[in-house]
């Protein structure tokens, strides 16, 4: 539908073309992600029953710690770094050579931090500082994402989907491997690892063979440039891991490893759906920005149906899902995950909001109302924290599936009743036919 409104404005005529390109961007990212889900799924449920919900949970709360430093990593540069290429084209080597370079550095303080944190909670001769200092090697080897920025800006994300893919596709034959050979823990960590390195190869062989017209440089006031707009995507970004991660961190820590490996098992089969909104939101997002600047009412209108579409797709994959949650996980996991069924049913309901809040993107982006990421996600990470420290202890895993259907609306929605009545507006239109008055 958002497409069909493109292709209606007749005063915009490069929007035909483009209109077909997104859709051959978002095929591609789609096909990316699909296999990623497919294989997430089925190699993850393989290596679950493999390690058993004790030693997943541990892996998992592992990997869950990492991913919170992750965010802070990543420097949040994706959509800024985007939309200024598809504004300033002759910026693109300065701007990919920073983002490269910010990330790079970041990421190595992020690894140092990482580990010192986990050696100074569980004291360093603790199993899980040697896991953390494996999965943190992550966190510098995203530097490569830069590439993904170049394609993403040239709409040429078909390149990245497909070193991705055989990244994937390679990895996870190596982890099918590592089950055979009935490998231990860590070496399930170091696949992580090596699914970046072959990721980050992958990219950089792409990039050869599609590269810009000048080599990458940094600079420093580009630098700062980028800091002084993206850090509230840093924050938000930090705000949101921990409210979509503080939960298996917290299970862990009161309810055991055990309980951990068994909610840990049902997130793939929740957040899975959560890559059909991510591929279309990035393949729109050129389109949409060239609408905010061409031709406002088309553009309010096309975010109203990019709004609709994901919060449908929300409602219809959580139901299904809900509705099979018990054979899904009995016949993926067995009897021992049996408890993440009901888990499950409740924690899949945060892709209706997931996908209101991935969608909302495009509309924070073009308006450069880039804090109320950062208020939202603070908002939604501070009432996750608190809640999940109060229910988890006292109710189990449940509170915590509870808590993250919350934490979801409170980020995507109930934040702009305070601070974006205008986007709540598009929102409710979206979502419920019905015309509210923005201010």
């Amino acid at each position: 539908m958002v497409l069909r409104s493109l292709k209606k404005n007749a005063s915009l005529p490069r929007l035909s073309d483009t209109s077909r390109g997104v859709a051959g961007n978002a095929a591609w990212i789609g096909a990316e992600k699909l296999l990623r889900m497919l294989l997430g799924v089925a190699v993850g449920a393989w290596i679950a029953r493999h390690l058993g919900p004790a030693a997943y949970g541990e892996m998992a709360a592992v990997l869950a710690f990492v991913a919170v430093f992750q965010a802070v990593a990543a420097v949040g540069l994706d959509g800024i770094v985007v939309r200024d290429i598809a504004r300033q084209p002759e910026r693109a080597p300065e701007l990919l050579g920073t983002a490269a370079a910010l990330r790079g550095g970041t990421g190595l303080v992020c690894w140092i931090a990482a580990v010192a944190t986990i050696a100074a909670w569980h004291g360093p001769g603790d199993a899980r500082v040697t896991l953390t200092a494996i999965a943190g090697a992550t966190l510098v080897l995203q530097a490569a994402d830069a590439v993904d920025l170049w394609f993403q800006s040239q709409g040429q994300n078909r390149h990245s989907s497909l070193a991705r893919g055989a990244a994937m596709a390679t990895t996870a034959a190596l982890r099918v491997a590592l089950i055979l050979a009935d490998a231990p823990l860590a070496a399930f960590v170091a696949a992580v690892v090596a699914e970046s390195l072959l990721t980050a190869a992958a990219l950089a062989l792409a990039y050869r063979r599609h590269r810009c017209t000048a080599p990458w440089r940094t600079q420093a006031a580009t630098a700062r440039m980028l800091l002084r707009e993206c850090w509230p995507f840093i924050v938000s970004a930090l705000a949101a891991m921990a409210h979509s991660r503080i939960d298996q961190l917290v299970i862990r820590q009161w309810a055991g490893a055990e309980a951990a490996g068994v909610y840990a098992a049902m997130l793939p089969l929740s957040m899975a759906w959560a890559v059909l909104p991510t591929a279309l939101q990035v393949s729109l997002a050129p389109s949409i920005a060239r609408l905010r600047a061409e031709d406002p009412a088309a553009y309010r209108e096309a975010l109203v149906r990019a709004f609709r579409l994901f919060f449908v797709a929300g409602v219809v994959v959580s139901v299904a899902t809900a509705a099979l949650a018990g054979p899904l996980v009995g016949w993926l996991y067995g009897p021992p995950f049996a408890a993440a069924a009901p888990l499950l049913a409740v924690h899949v309901f945060t892709n209706v909001f997931i996908g209101l809040g991935i969608s909302h993107t495009l509309w924070l982006v073009n308006e450069g109302r880039f804090a109320l990421r950062l208020y939202g996600n603070l908002v939604a990470g501070s009432l996750s924290l608190l809640a999940n420290l109060w229910l988890v202890p006292r109710h189990g895993a449940m509170a915590a599936a509870w808590v993250a259907v919350g934490a979801q609306f409170v980020a995507a929605v109930g934040v702009n009743a305070l601070w974006a009545r205008d986007s709540l507006a598009l929102q409710v239109r979206a979502v419920t036919g019905l015309r509210m008055r923005s201010r």
